[in-house]
């Protein structure tokens, strides 16, 4: 687990996503919906975080794409874009209440989501400042 003194670790996000998945008593569209958006806030958080801690400050209004604008201005365009695909996501699951042929939030999407956090976590400590 990375460490984050005296704050809170979003790391523990992406914890409460798997487990989500496990919680039968719970609404399966509910526990899946949540579960992609708590991946996606540990991935984004814990990013920006390191970018943050290099000096790099974002702006309040837009910085989920400042974030990944900034990721590939360093050559961390793989990153960007999976952080891209994450915040997708987890806009299908926030805000699109019917799923489509296009726009489905299962298990399945759910365990991608993960993995996808998951990779983006295990290389922030690549991200370096020029």
């Amino acid at each position: 687990m990375i460490s984050l003194t005296n704050s809170f670790n979003p790391e523990i996000f992406l914890d409460i996503a798997k487990k989500l998945l496990n919680i039968t008593k719970l609404d399966e569209k509910g526990r899946f919906r949540t579960s992609i958006s708590r991946a996606y806030y540990s991935a984004f958080l814990l990013t920006r975080t390191r970018l943050e801690r290099k000096g790099i400050n974002f702006g309040t209004e837009a910085q989920h794409k400042e974030v990944r604008e900034y990721l590939k201005t360093i050559h961390m365009d793989y990153m960007a874009d999976q952080l891209k695909t994450l915040a997708n996501c987890r806009v299908d699951a926030d805000y699109y209440l019917v799923d489509s042929i296009n726009k489905s939030v299962n298990r399945s999407l759910c365990n991608k989501c993960i993995k996808i956090a998951e990779t983006i976590i295990g290389k922030i400590e690549d991200i370096r400042i020029k």
